[in-house]
């Protein structure tokens, strides 16, 4: 309901300053989470980074769209740095640099990073998501499910990991429970496909991902990185997702 309203107001920006960073980054934001269209956003994040390199939020933004679409997080990790030195106590641009470390196998400085932005903001939910990442990749499950409980109800992706790290910690049942309550499939269908993979469930875990591809859920954007999907990759039916999501 609301993307409608966005781009409309971002076209109207841009018509009454087409020189205004804010306005670039923002179509940039929209063309790739709302319209799929890659080459659009990557036009106006670099047009937006060109007007303002000052702007935080168009090196953020250019970071997550890198991690869409590249084959390693390395440019990403370049724009997080320009977005830290623009702004570094930004809890945000620290946990989202935690996460490209982390999947770039710099484990330990992702887990530092992490630690950094829970300083900044106790609460932040990525930055919760991403310590957890780094505690299953070397095999602390239990930290990271203490690390996951408390927060559990704060947002979607949160219980979705929770689940996730259940099934690799040999908590099957527990993990199973949290997808049987039905949130993670309404709301984030491949928040549901990641726990069917970690449980084994692979036929359910395409037809979950197949059903975020039919509404267009942000989600399917994490395709090409997301650790959690790691166990479907060499499946012929993930490439095909990838193809028609876009991002080869």
């Amino acid at each position: 309901e609301l993307w409608p309203k966005a781009k409309a107001a971002v076209q109207r920006a841009l018509e009454l300053d087409p020189t205004l960073a804010e306005a670039h980054a923002c179509q940039g934001w929209i063309s790739m989470y709302s319209d799929w269209d890659w080459a659009r956003a990557e036009y106006h994040f670099l047009r937006a980074i060109d007007l303002n390199p000052g702007y935080m939020e168009a090196h953020l933004w250019y970071s997550q769209y890198l991690g869409h679409t590249a084959e390693n997080s390395e440019a990403a990790i370049r724009q997080l740095r320009l977005a830290h030195d623009v702004d570094p106590l930004s809890p945000m641009v620290i946990a989202q640099l935690a996460s490209h470390l982390i999947v770039s196998g710099r484990v330990e400085e992702g887990l530092a990073e992490a630690d950094r932005a829970l300083e900044l903001a106790p609460g932040h939910v990525n930055a919760h998501i991403h310590k957890a990442w780094a505690l299953r990749f070397l095999s602390r499950h239990q930290e990271a499910i203490e690390l996951l409980e408390p927060v559990r109800t704060v947002h979607h992706w949160v219980l979705g990991e929770l689940a996730v790290t259940y099934a690799e910690a040999g908590r099957r049942e527990e993990a199973q429970a949290i997808l049987d309550e039905g949130e993670l499939s309404a709301a984030w269908p491949v928040l549901a496909a990641a726990v069917c993979a970690a449980l084994g469930l692979v036929n359910k875990a395409f037809e979950l991902m197949d059903r975020g591809y039919q509404t267009r859920s942000i989600g399917m954007l994490v395709l090409k990185w997301w650790p959690n999907l790691d166990p479907l990759r060499d499946d012929p039916r993930f490439e095909d997702l990838v193809r028609r999501v876009g991002l080869v």
